[in-house]
């Protein structure tokens, strides 16, 4: 039951906060969308496409690897600029939310911790449990 109550939640935030939610994502995701395009193109959304290049050897490895990091990177960079929004009350830019380096290798490695023993990313600031969740 703690599961739904988190996920109820955590829809929540998404929608109570849609501005912001927006200009944390919108942007980054419309690059990454853009870039697969570019990098991949008919790969993209041709199976055909992909299955043919397969057969003529004139698949881009290179494109692909490159498109996956923009989109490793775009995921990470809006994660750690929306966990900042919820759990620091940090406003995203106008536009994109700030570049926080240090944070997304924290996510990539998953083993940082802050000075209070929690995740980097998170000491200090709000919570993001009601108040009753957050003591279980």
């Amino acid at each position: 039951m703690l599961a739904v109550k988190i996920l109820k939640h955590s829809i929540r935030q998404v929608f109570d906060n849609l501005g912001a939610a927006l200009r944390i994502s919108a942007l980054i995701y419309a690059v990454d969308v853009v870039m697969k395009l570019t990098l991949i193109g008919p790969m993209f959304y041709d199976q055909k496409a992909l299955g043919r290049s397969f057969i003529s050897s004139t698949f881009r490895w290179g494109n692909v690897t490159l498109t996956m990091a923009i989109a490793v990177l775009a995921g990470l960079w809006i994660a750690v600029g929306w966990h900042r929004f919820i759990l620091r009350s940090e406003e995203p830019g106008a536009v994109l939310p700030a570049f926080h380096g240090r944070r997304i290798l924290a996510y990539c490695r998953g083993h940082e911790r802050g000075p209070k023993g929690g995740h980097s990313g998170c000491e200090g600031g709000g919570e993001s449990l009601p108040r009753e969740e957050a003591q279980l």
